[in-house]
């Protein structure tokens, strides 16, 4: 399971991502001379742009990808409705390569950004979560979505009716976090187990997936459970 520096990093990651889309997508570029107050005034603007910004994110990358999902995705009609759609102002697939080649020469790992851009996110996400209500998130002892309990996982493990080998890994009993929207903070964090997390994805909302596919997991849990 995430401690709590580890859940800070990944979404320290997850905002510089977004905050560098954003930044392209409505100037075009990225300045050194106002890049840390650009960014800290990304962070504190964030509630007001991340639905739109997350599903123009989505969106421009998936037209991105390549030739085929073009094709699949009509994407020259989709390109023109996603303008008319959206504040922003430039093409995605214009500038998409460019914004992923700037992330990768500078500022994307914490060995290279400045130290001053991880003070002001630390400062920011203490806002969002503390480490004491993480800790009160993880004291559950049942996944969120299916409702496996780690001392069911133990029994199957040891009944050998667990067949992926990612427990082996520390992964399977230990419950992982998840994010019900976008961000993990208070109210927006749920333990879960490996298997609901896998299958979840960013595909199905929290909602989606703990009413419709996590009662057919469950399912076959107690099914395995009771052959024990």
């Amino acid at each position: 399971m995430a401690n709590y520096n580890s859940l800070m990093i990944r979404e320290y990651k997850s905002k510089f991502r977004f905050f560098k889309f954003y930044k392209y997508f409505t100037e075009g570029e990225l300045k050194d001379s106002t890049f840390i107050n650009d960014f800290s005034a990304f962070l504190n603007n964030f509630d007001n742009i991340k639905e739109e910004l997350i599903n123009t994110y989505k969106r421009c990358s998936i037209l991105a990808k390549d030739e085929s999902i073009l094709n699949i995705y009509e994407g020259k009609r989709d390109l023109k409705l996603l303008k008319q759609k959206s504040d922003f102002n430039i093409n995605a697939l214009d500038f998409w390569n460019r914004v992923n080649d700037f992330g990768n020469k500078r500022f994307d790992t914490l060995t290279q950004i400045n130290n001053t851009l991880y003070k002001i996110f630390k400062e920011y996400f203490e806002k969002l979560i503390t480490i004491d209500e993480f800790e009160e998130i993880c004291k559950p002892d049942a996944c969120y979505y299916c409702g496996i309990t780690r001392k069911n996982l133990d029994s199957l493990l040891d009944s050998f009716l667990i067949f992926k080998d990612m427990w082996k890994q520390g992964k399977g009993w230990n419950f992982e976090v998840d994010r019900t929207n976008y961000e993990y903070k208070k109210g927006e964090i749920v333990l879960c187990c490996y298997w609901c997390n896998n299958a979840k994805t960013d595909e199905f909302s929290a909602e989606e997936f703990k009413e419709f596919i996590a009662p057919g997991i469950r399912k076959s849990w107690n099914e395995r459970l009771d052959s024990i």
